[in-house]
Order: structure tokens, then sequence, then C-alpha cells
């Protein structure tokens, strides 16, 4: 991967880290549902993991994606598993 294309998605990610983080401060329940989005994405990260869908091992980069985007995020991660095979 370029430098380019790795510095793009570093300045993706320190928005979306940016978006996610007013989200939790200016809703009244926003760190509770920063909370159980997390769990729930490192739960279905966690199932995937034992099931044996994803031929890699967890690693922290997959779990901070599951963590961060939550469920929708381990799904998009066994999507694109899949298509870039």
């Amino acid at each position: 991967m370029s430098t380019g294309m790795k510095t793009v998605l570093v300045i993706v990610a320190a928005a979306a880290a940016l978006a996610i983080t007013v989200f939790a401060v200016t809703e009244r329940r926003g760190f509770s549902a920063l909370f159980l989005n997390a769990l729930g994405g490192m739960a279905a990260l966690f199932a995937v993991n034992i099931t044996g869908l994803a031929t890699g091992s967890v690693n922290r980069w997959s779990l901070g994606a599951g963590a961060l985007l939550g469920v929708p995020g381990v799904i998009s991660m066994l999507i694109l598993d899949t298509v870039f095979k």
C-alpha cells in the first residue's frame, strides 16, 4: 500500500473517531450506546472467530474495527475477506 493511501486511511479513521466522540459527548445516552456497540461488535467478532468463518486470526486492527463499527463492521470485514480472496 502506498504512503498516500495510508495517509488517506489514517485521516478517514481519525475523522470517524472524532465523529463518534462528538456523538458520545453531545447525546444524553451516548457513552452507553457507544459501549453497547463496542460490546456487540466484539461479541460478533468472537462468534466469527469461534465458528471459523474467518481464515485469519483476530488481531488488534480487526478487534478495533469490530469495537468501533460494531456488528456491521464485522459483517463488512467478512464480506471484504470473501471478495479479496
